[in-house]
């Protein structure tokens, strides 16, 4: 696969970049793990339920709109299964993005991620600590054993965007 950027993911990390930028700046979570982890969750900008960028999932809050969708997760033994989850929706695709940083920076199953990118002084320098933070999100955020592998493929080609842009 090619880390050169087509034109749908050109328009798609822009319009992110736009809306997600100051966030990811103001909580401290590198732009380009927030820019890959989207582009996974919505097939490069094709699928954006609810405005939900990530694929958070309801948590019951009586606060939060929600919606459920048919997903594929794995079991146990790694076989895909179709189930019913609720996700939440949200008013703004900035506001997903809000959620994001919060739930990285705050949620309890992220504590390994903060730790890394704190020992990083926030700011990822090499792939190899840039993939090192995205392993450490993946374990707790989705059930897809492949999931890691999927959003450092996608980091490349941001970090390729970012290099032709700069």
């Amino acid at each position: 696969m090619s880390n050169t950027p087509n034109n749908i993911q050109r328009k798609f990390l822009t319009e992110l970049i736009s809306q997600g930028a100051a966030l990811c700046y103001w909580f401290r979570i590198p732009l380009e793990i927030m820019l890959a982890q989207a582009c996974i969750e919505t097939g490069w900008g094709n699928k954006i339920p609810s405005n939900n960028l990530f694929g958070l999932t309801w948590d019951g809050s009586m606060w939060d709109l929600h919606t459920n969708y048919n997903t594929w997760e794995e079991d146990s033994n790694g076989n895909r299964i179709n189930v019913n989850r609720p996700f939440v929706s949200f008013l703004t695709q900035k506001d997903s993005i809000e959620r994001y940083c919060k739930t990285l920076c705050y949620g309890s199953a992220y504590e390994d991620f903060r730790l890394a990118l704190h020992n990083m002084q926030y700011k990822p320098r090499t792939l190899v600590e840039y993939d090192s933070l995205i392993d450490a999100v993946a374990k707790s955020w989705a059930t897809d054993s492949k999931y890691a592998n999927k959003v450092k493929s996608a980091l490349r080609i941001v970090l390729e965007l970012n290099r032709q842009e700069h």
